[in-house]
């Protein structure tokens, strides 16, 4: 059995598209090669895994069970958070959630725990999401089975002067494998813990598989938008001049829809001025993969949508709107996006025809085989 914990459910594109990569593994590498067995993903909502990818993977199971008692622990720094989960067996806390028995069953019979990835464990946004590092350490030591995280992105991770830092070292050290999904959360969390030997600093979940175009979608230039609701691109008095210059010229303009619950006041706003746009959601997005070419352009918020469309070879610009974001952009950058920074007005699209000369065959060779060893299969 194995046992996934992770970010996704919301529906959110990034954590979703992370979590299909692990599911096609699992279905088509790892359960006909080991036998088949449960597979349980526990994550942020079972309804929106189960409505995305029951009917596609019938035999996982989705739960929110240790999720939950993240999400419910929304107050306390991130160290008390790790703290907590560094505990939560071996001082018997999980004992006030009597309606993790069956859960924590589970977990003591899995045959490995899997924190994918994402970047949802830091101090900035999220500091009581350090309760997962802590409570996967605590199973492995408390039920000796083994624990790996895989595509973390964990900054920023900030401390206090003299905020006492050995909890997260020991937790780090009680994983077989802690890959960080960029440089900068690597070199950080080097830093603070010291060479520990679990450290790999690796690639973002979503390089397990290559991307693959939508069929069809061939043959007409488009311009692609992909916004947040903080600090909102869009309502730039600049950029809504820059949409009604150069939008024109493009064959279709597509807003990619990461968060539907948040993205409705974006798409509406846009409309007022482009009122042919298209919006690719969650599922298109996913299922049928994007509708994007190497001569189109982008105007990106968000961290995958500049990931997987720099990957199909798109040039365009980024908005880097926080310390947070400008790590995310920083590392598809560092892969080998072609995006421009956005600093100041946006600049007239690109006009290149030759495809990035993108290492994509590369980083998931190298994604596909930690993988393989992960899960036993190397």
């Amino acid at each position: 059995m194995y046992y996934l914990i992770g970010g996704s459910g919301a529906p959110n594109y990034g954590d979703e598209l992370i979590l299909l990569q692990w599911l096609r593994f699992l279905h088509e590498e790892v359960l006909p090669r080991q036998g088949g067995g449960p597979v349980v993903v526990d994550n942020n909502s079972v309804a929106g895994s189960t409505t995305l990818f029951g009917g596609r993977y019938p035999g996982v199971e989705f739960v929110s069970r240790f999720k939950r008692v993240h999400h419910d622990r929304n107050k306390g720094s991130f160290m008390a958070n790790l703290v907590y989960g560094l505990g939560f067996f071996s001082q018997g806390h999980w004992r006030q959630h009597t309606e993790l028995s069956e859960a924590v069953a589970k977990l003591r019979s899995a045959r490995l725990v899997h924190l994918y990835g994402g970047g949802y464990i830091n101090t900035l946004l999220s500091p009581q999401s350090a309760f997962l590092i802590g409570l996967l350490a605590d199973a492995a030591r408390s039920f000796k089975i083994p624990v790996a995280a895989t595509g973390i992105g964990i900054t920023p991770l900030q401390f206090a002067d003299g905020e006492e830092l050995a909890p997260l070292k020991q937790a780090i050290e009680a994983f077989s494998l802690f890959e960080l999904r960029d440089v900068v959360g690597y070199n950080r969390l080097r830093q603070l813990t010291g060479d520990a030997p679990a450290l790999l600093c690796g690639q973002d979940d979503a390089f397990l598989y290559p991307v693959v175009p939508q069929a069809g979608s061939a043959g007409l230039r488009r311009l692609h938008l992909s916004g947040y609701r903080a600090g909102n691109l869009f309502e730039r008095a600049d950029v809504q001049a820059w949409l009604q210059r150069y939008a024109p010229a493009f064959g279709e303009t597509v807003y990619w829809e990461c968060a539907p619950k948040l993205e409705q006041e974006i798409v509406e706003g846009l409309r007022q001025h482009l009122p042919e746009l298209r919006v690719a959601g969650v599922d298109e997005l996913l299922f049928r993969g994007p509708p994007a070419h190497p001569a189109d352009h982008m105007l990106a918020m968000r961290y995958h949508p500049h990931m997987v469309a720099a990957r199909l070879g798109v040039s365009g610009q980024y908005l880097a709107q926080s310390v947070y974001y400008e790590h995310k952009h920083g590392a598809v950058v560092h892969w080998g996006s072609r995006f421009k920074r956005l600093q100041g007005e946006c600049g007239p699209p690109d006009t290149l025809d030759q495809p990035l000369a993108w290492r994509d065959a590369g980083w998931v060779a190298l994604k596909q085989a930690l993988a393989r060893r992960l899960y036993g299969l190397a």
